[in-house]
Order: C-alpha cells, then structure tokens, then sequence
C-alpha cells in the first residue's frame, strides 16, 4: 500500500503534482490557523472559570502567546518560498517559475518551534483545571470529573 503511494507520487503528472503541492502549503496554513483558535477557545473557557488572579494571567498570556506564535508561523508557512508559487512550480518538479525557498534546517526549525507552543500549551491547559479547582466546594468525585472534562484541553 505504502509503496503504491510513493510510486503514484513520483509517477504523477506535472499537473497533479503541482495541485498536490498547493493543498500541501493549504493544509499547514489551515492547520496553523486553527490550532490557534483551537487553543485560545480553551483558554476563554478556562478564563471564564477560574477565580483567581494568577490563573487569569496564565491563560491571558498564554493566549497572548498562542497567537503571537501562530502568527508568525503563519506567516513563515505561507512565504517560505518566494514566490509563493515557487512552492508548487519549481525546476525540481518540472515548472519554469524562478524563486528561493527557506532551506530544511529553517523548515525544520519553524515545525518545532511551532510543535513546542502547541505542546506546552496542551500540558497548560490540561494540568491548570486540577490546580483550578483544588479549592472549589464540591465532591472529590464531582472535582475529578471536571478536571477530567477540562482536561481534554490537552488533546
């Protein structure tokens, strides 16, 4: 199975593979996007929860900074290549569009950085509503539900 997917990739037409190379840079724009607004609604749900000051100012940054990075990669993901259409239709697929494109090293370097947000943010929030509601008055049971519930932030 594998190996009839790599030889259809190799084996297709110019047209085809440019039109797979277009939903490639589609895909990790719409991906970035809305892993940011993914985490940020976790935090306004968390936000509105919580009770005290230090927590408010853990999601507010936390927001700040999910969206700082987002932004950034954003933009990185979608002009990594100038032109953007250099992606897609350059000499090594078989187009005539002339262009620079950031190396594998600063490719590689924008996924982690974007992977480490990601991550650290899903331990935050899913490790922040067991902190949140140590002090809440209801049942163990009912408090270990919950965290479970708001927990799910990590995924």
């Amino acid at each position: 199975m594998l190996l009839r997917y790599v030889r259809d990739i190799f084996m297709c037409s110019n047209q085809i593979a440019d039109t797979k190379s277009q939903f490639q840079v589609l895909s990790e724009v719409v991906y970035t996007a809305t892993t940011c607004t993914l985490k940020v609604s976790i935090a306004l749900l968390l936000l509105r929860i919580s009770q005290r000051l230090l927590f408010v100012w853990i999601l507010r940054i936390s927001i700040a900074v999910t969206c700082t990075y987002s932004i950034i990669i954003l933009f990185l993901t979608l002009f990594q290549c100038r032109p953007i259409s250099y992606s897609w239709d350059n000499p090594a697929t078989g187009g005539s569009v002339g262009g620079t494109c950031f190396s594998n090293n600063e490719r590689g370097a924008i996924a982690y950085a974007f992977s480490a947000m990601a991550i650290s943010t899903g331990w935050l929030f899913a490790i922040l509503p067991i902190f949140m509601l140590m002090d809440a008055k209801m049942s163990w049971q009912l408090k270990s539900y919950v965290t479970l519930v708001l927990g799910l932030g990590a995924l």
